[in-house]
């Protein structure tokens, strides 16, 4: 997650325990969110990396991956193409909570909480460190959505939000989430980031929204229950 450079460091800097339905695959590099007990909601192009057998990171503790499921309008993978959107299921469950599945659209300029372990940086330098899994929490205004796509635009004060950020490389799949009565739901998960200069500010976000297809999400979820 790339930050806003007048706040310190550590005032982004989250415990994975304080996230418990927030996934990381290999150590950082992609992310996801956990909706029920086996299942782990991310982007297409991040679940065709990983293999059966792997063991991602959700919350604090590791669950090994023994299916992956995506999304039936495919883009061969690639971010931006398609509905960039996969399932995938653990042997074992997880504990609760999970972030519940956003049916309504996101308005525009209503602010979202996204988190990942992916690179880092500021608005300023742009990015200045490889992922390293450590999870970082920021918010964002969204744009507008387009094609799919909820985009988030990586402001600069005093235009910014107090926790302003935007996702970096290896943060694909990381949701974007809304806070409830009750939780957390997801709206959408990152699919790619689209700068001249990666990093800084005016950096643009592109998540993939769920609402339209939630009802896959449904079907596959309870028709391949484990």
């Amino acid at each position: 997650m790339l930050i806003r450079h007048d706040r310190p460091e550590d005032t982004f800097l989250v415990q994975r325990d304080d996230w418990p339905f927030v996934a990381t695959f290999f150590d950082g590099r992609g992310a996801g969110v956990a909706i029920a007990p086996r299942w782990v909601l991310t982007a297409a192009h991040v679940a065709a990396t990983v293999p059966i057998g792997h063991r991602i990171m959700v919350g604090d503790r590791r669950h090994q991956v023994t299916a992956v499921h995506h999304h039936p309008v495919r883009g061969g993978e690639r971010p931006g193409v398609g509905v960039d959107l996969a399932l995938v299921s653990t042997g074992q469950p997880m504990p609760p909570p999970f972030a519940r599945l956003a049916t309504d659209p996101v308005p525009p300029a209503e602010e979202l909480t996204i988190v990942g372990g992916g690179e880092t940086g500021d608005g300023l330098r742009g990015v200045t460190r490889r992922a390293d899994g450590v999870l970082r929490r920021c918010t964002s205004k969204t744009t507008t959505v387009r094609n799919g796509l909820l985009v988030l635009t990586f402001a600069a004060p005093p235009d910014a939000t107090i926790y302003e950020g935007a996702s970096g490389i290896g943060d694909s799949g990381g949701p974007a989430l809304r806070q409830v009565d009750d939780g957390w739901e997801v709206c959408a998960v990152n699919s790619f980031q689209f700068t001249l200069d990666r990093g800084r500010y005016g950096a643009r976000s592109f998540y993939q929204v769920i609402w339209p297809h939630i009802d896959w999400i449904v079907e596959v979820t309870q028709r391949d229950a484990p």
